[in-house]
């Protein structure tokens, strides 16, 4: 009773710390881990939702100031949008992405690393300055030609003016105006205010500093500290159950169902977790409204669906093994316990053999010593 009362004491321990050994698994291989934030990236489709989408949230934020930007030949707010439509692609928004995951979870997860989040926009601003005159060329080459009227006018308004004119002079050709724009440095001086690269550092933090080097001091106990503490001990009550139960069958017992006991519950809960990660990911954005496009909101909600699918589906399929090793447990108790339990009877049929075997030879003897 005793042996019991030890061995269940002892599975309610197990339990409680190879659950968290089990949780701080996951953070460490899997939810720390950029890779696992790119393929749901990928699966989702949101770098083709950003192309399309980007430009309005900019526009939208920040409405463009033709004047302030001296935008030359009438290129107007709708023009940058579908230039930087052209020039950012999916390849871009997906390496910057991709750069930034690596860098918060690579400050996260290592002692001394810095956080520093920046992405390059060099090659960017070069393409837009090509797509700009290329854009510059079209809208002079659907021009008209002047009449002599025309031109009198247009030598008096296009004076020193980056104005779109109205009409184009005979013998006047595209090229020669895009090679005055080359010598002015028009195209230039549109994008001259762009950074070459956006970054974002600790300091930009703030007063956050503080609670964000908490947060990864947290982390790092967890990955390190915890993750090797829980799995030690889980190892030693796993042994010291194993020791303590007897025979073999019970020890194959004990365990089998300590595992059963720790992956059944949340094989469960990953089941309907599965089955309901669509409607939670639609409700969790709904409180959006129309602050963002109804586009962008779907797109962010299938990152979160996908999201939650994968960490159910990963919770699926760990406590999937463990509950399969349980069952295999389970069954090789229940065979090991048909073997003690034959060797037993083997034993008992030996034993009381001899038992029936000794008490006659004594009555040969007495028989014989009568006569």
């Amino acid at each position: 009773m005793l042996r019991k009362f030890i061995l269940f004491l002892l599975s309610v321990i197990f339990s409680l710390v190879f659950s968290v050994f089990f949780a701080v698994f996951n953070l460490k291989y899997f939810f720390l881990e950029a890779d696992f934030y790119k393929q749901i990236f990928i699966k989702s489709n949101l770098y083709v939702v950003l192309i399309e989408e980007f430009p309005s949230l900019i526009f939208q934020e920040d409405p463009i100031n033709e004047e302030g930007l001296n935008l030359p030949f009438g290129i107007n707010e709708e023009d940058l949008k579908d230039l930087l439509a052209n020039v950012l692609g999916a390849e871009y928004f997906q390496s910057q992405t991709e750069l930034l995951l690596d860098n918060i979870f690579s400050f996260l997860t290592e002692k001394d690393t810095e956080l520093n989040l920046s992405f390059s926009t060099e090659d960017v601003k070069d393409q837009l300055q090509e797509e700009t005159i290329l854009l510059i060329e079209q809208k002079i080459n659907e021009l008209p030609v002047c009449t002599d009227s025309e031109l009198l006018d247009l030598v008096e308004t296009m004076e020193n003016s980056l104005a779109l004119p109205s009409c184009l002079p005979v013998g006047a050709n595209s090229g020669e105006i895009d090679q005055i724009l080359e010598d002015q440095d028009f195209v230039t001086n549109i994008f001259s205010q762009m950074p070459s690269t956006f970054s974002l550092s600790e300091e930009s933090f703030g007063d956050g500093v503080l609670e964000l080097r908490q947060v990864k001091n947290v982390i790092l106990i967890l990955i390190n500290q915890v993750y090797w503490i829980s799995l030690l001990v889980s190892l030693f009550v796993l042994g010291l159950i194993f020791s303590i139960a007897n025979p073999l069958s019970s020890r194959l017992k004990w365990i089998g169902s300590n595992l059963f006991n720790f992956a059944v519950l949340p094989f469960i809960i990953s089941i309907v977790g599965l089955l309901t990660s669509e409607q939670i990911g639609s409700t969790l954005l709904h409180s959006f409204g129309s602050d963002i496009t109804q586009q962008m909101i779907t797109s962010l909600s299938n990152v979160i669906t996908i999201l939650l699918k994968e960490i159910w589906l990963l919770l699926l399929k760990e406590t999937g093994v463990v509950l399969v090793i349980s069952i295999v447990l389970f069954l090789l108790s229940k065979i090991v316990k048909r073997k003690e339990r034959k060797k037993r009877e083997e034993d008992l049929i030996e034993e009381v053999q001899k038992l029936e075997t000794e008490p006659v030879t004594e009555k040969q003897q007495i028989v014989t010593k009568e006569k």
